[in-house]
């Protein structure tokens, strides 16, 4: 029984130590984040104390960190290893995997390792679709993220594309007023003034604000974005 409950009480300990880490990279007092992941990540190696759960965890916050600071190829080391545990745990389906999947899409395209970083991607909307109806939101977010990933890149018909298929799945899945839904448009609308289809604008923004503003109000970020798309480039 005593070893029971000390191997508890180390692992709780472990649990908030992670915990603090975490706060402390909100705070953006990253350094000391760093510092309290990697004992943590030490301490996971003791028997008495291993939890795979807390592993992929710390591993992924680890992997963000990281990347905040700009090493890159050690984010990815530490992604790497989240995605692994992941997959053990829940399978390469889960949303949780493909949640990290993504990330290491991500941290791939910030290293300049867009080759990898899109084919992480569509294996990531590959796998969701595996595991989702055709018209699932998660759908639609893993169009979006491929979207993103082409616009950041200048590809825009690709990511015109995509954009295009995010919106009408969050459209069918949340509602043509959700804030995904309309934040989306937003994000096509730069997409398009990239493309020299200014033309197709300004419609497109009305109705992000007319949506936005019957559903949310007139505070909603989405109203302030594509306000603020607006004014930067003189629609008329």
């Amino acid at each position: 029984l005593g070893n029971v409950f000390y191997e508890a009480s180390d692992r709780r300990m472990t649990q908030l130590k992670a915990q603090y880490a975490y706060i402390l990279r909100a705070l953006d007092r990253l350094d000391e984040a760093e510092e309290i992941y990697r004992e943590v990540i030490l301490a996971l190696t003791e028997p008495a104390i291993t939890d795979s759960i807390i592993v992929a965890s710390v591993t992924n916050n680890l992997g963000y960190l990281l990347r905040l600071k700009e090493r890159y190829d050690e984010a990815i080391d530490y992604y790497q290893i989240s995605l692994d545990v992941h997959e053990g745990l829940y399978g390469i389906n889960h949303p949780r995997t493909v949640m990290i999947n993504n990330n290491l899409a991500v941290v791939n395209d910030l290293a300049g390792r867009t080759g990898r970083a899109e084919s992480l991607l569509l294996e990531s909307l590959k796998r969701t679709k595996a595991n989702q109806p055709d018209d699932h939101w998660r759908v639609g977010s893993g169009h979006a993220a491929l979207a993103r990933f082409y616009s950041k890149n200048e590809m825009f018909h690709q990511a015109d594309s995509m954009f295009t298929v995010a919106h009408q799945l969050y459209t069918r899945a949340l509602g043509e007023d959700h804030e995904w839904t309309t934040g989306i448009l937003n994000e096509r609308a730069r997409t398009l003034i990239a493309m020299n289809r200014s033309d197709e604008i300004k419609p497109l923004l009305s109705r992000v604000i007319q949506l936005t503003e019957a559903r949310y109000g007139t505070d909603h970020d989405n109203i302030r974005n594509a306000s603020e798309i607006m004014t930067q480039f003189v629609i008329d």
